[in-house]
């Protein structure tokens, strides 16, 4: 990795992991939201433990812009534009595993989709249209995600570079928003695997 490359998914890690969903609800509500509910440092249980819409989609903004103003920054200024994953990455990693928060973040979703915008908008259409059908199967959220998850990562090395060129608002080259999309996918799967197991083993426990 150039040192470049470095310095941006530093930075990126530094912004994801300002914990907005541990920061407002401890702030309003006095909760430690760690502790709470799923334990996820995300709007969806913000508002499941505290039933407040207006904190949730507080922190579901926040979250999502926390994503989409540094890539947008980023493409504006067209500076070290390859970098741009490394940035993506970084601010992902940062969301699910802070620093502050001894690593405990939360799923990255809304963070992602934030990035996404700019990157391959087309991307998150694919994602809820897999989710939506994978719960009509199965309805269990974390494995419908995962499905969904591996749906967005088998197209994005499917389909030709000029298909994905056309289809992203940003001036990325098609190998590097497949290598940036990429890095997120790997990111959010990893949130996933252990909630899929818990769910597996009440399934099928161990005799």
């Amino acid at each position: 990795m150039h040192l470049f490359y470095f310095y941006y998914f530093l930075g990126g890690y530094l912004i994801g992991s300002i914990p907005f969903a541990f920061l407002l609800t401890k702030r309003k509500h006095g909760i430690d939201i760690r502790n709470a509910g799923s334990g996820n440092v995300g709007a969806r249980n913000v508002y499941e433990v505290t039933l407040d819409k207006r904190t949730g989609v507080i922190v579901l903004l926040l979250d999502l812009l926390k994503g989409l103003v540094p890539v947008l920054l980023m493409e504006i200024l067209h500076s070290n534009i390859d970098a741009l994953p490394w940035l993506a990455f970084g601010i992902v990693l940062g969301h699910c595993y802070p620093i502050w928060l001894g690593w405990h973040g939360g799923r990255g979703l809304a963070t992602t989709a934030g990035i996404m915008l700019l990157i391959s908008p087309v991307a998150i259409l694919l994602w809820l249209l897999a989710y939506f059908l994978s719960s009509k199967i199965r309805p269990q959220v974390h494995l419908n995600s995962m499905i969904a998850l591996l749906v967005v990562a088998v197209a994005l090395v499917s389909v030709p570079d000029a298909w994905l060129a056309r289809s992203s608002p940003s001036s990325l080259d098609p190998p590097i928003i497949r290598e940036g999309v990429l890095f997120l996918l790997v990111v959010l799967f990893s949130r996933h695997i252990v909630p899929v197991w818990q769910y597996a083993r009440t399934i099928n426990p161990t005799k």
